[in-house]
């Protein structure tokens, strides 16, 4: 891996380190996802550390020529279980809100019919 690409990489893990801390410290960030995206700097910061280990795993694992291809096919794996994540966790949060409409309606008829009645 060529060694501008290992400090790119680095570079961008520790602006994303430093984005997560900024962001916890003003609370726009929820912990769950602080994690993830500190973890995914950790990976970028360590990749030259690993680079030839990922070099090893595409020729002789996966048989890719070439550890760049490799990180793609990873990134995009990642993307797409991520996807899956936030579209499982968007249909709880609006089942959630639907229930919770629900009770409202119920509630607002109860009180409507108390008051009336």
């Amino acid at each position: 891996m060529d060694f501008r690409v290992q400090m790119a990489s680095a570079a961008v893990g520790v602006m994303i380190w430093l984005l997560v801390g900024r962001s916890m410290n003003q609370a726009r960030l929820y912990p769950g996802f602080a994690v993830l995206w500190a973890a995914i700097g950790a990976l970028l910061v360590l990749m030259p550390a690993y680079g030839g280990l990922l070099q090893w795993s595409a020729a002789h694992v996966f048989g890719i020529i070439g550890a760049n291809h490799l990180v793609y096919a990873l990134l995009f794996a990642f993307l797409l279980v991520y996807c899956y994540y936030l579209t499982e966790k968007v249909s709880r949060l609006s089942n959630q809100v639907e229930r919770l409409i629900v009770a409202l309606a119920i509630l607002e008829a109860d009180k409507q019919r108390e008051t009336s009645g």
